[in-house]
């Protein structure tokens, strides 16, 4: 079992956009967590949509990415079954294929908690009634 820190897309965008709102906070979570860092492609889609008019931004992810920093842990290909039953069971919320992603990494161990902004990550629960364990921002 992995014990780092998995990342959703708010906190990559937070810390590649040093005009985010939630930039100064950001970094001073990431300096706590020892990498490497994981994530998936999804969130990975969803960083570069939002920092589409900040290319420097696209440099630091890729950076990230090719030291080790950030690595990408997923393969919706063999957790394809498991990731649309969250969706289907969550899909009042809604839960987003990202959510899913990161929800089913938790499940898998690869790492022992989320770090996200997005409040719906307290309703969700992994391997039955398990809260998903997040990191406090």
């Amino acid at each position: 079992m992995k014990t780092g820190v998995v990342i959703d897309t708010g906190p990559l965008v937070a810390a590649f956009d040093r005009g985010d709102e939630r930039w100064s906070e950001t970094i001073e979570q990431l300096k706590a967590i020892r990498s490497p860092m994981f994530t998936c492609e999804a969130v990975l889609a969803e960083t570069w949509y939002l920092l589409r008019n900040y290319p420097p931004g696209w440099e630091k992810v890729e950076n990230w990415i090719e030291s080790g920093i950030l690595q990408v842990s997923f393969s919706l290909a063999t957790q394809r079954e498991r990731t649309f039953a969250l969706l289907r069971k969550f899909r009042d919320l809604p839960m987003s294929l990202a959510d899913a992603c990161l929800v089913s990494m938790i499940e898998q161990g690869i790492g022992s908690r989320i770090f996200t902004f997005d409040r719906h990550f307290q309703i969700y629960r992994h391997s039955g009634r398990r809260v998903v364990p997040l990191l406090e921002a």
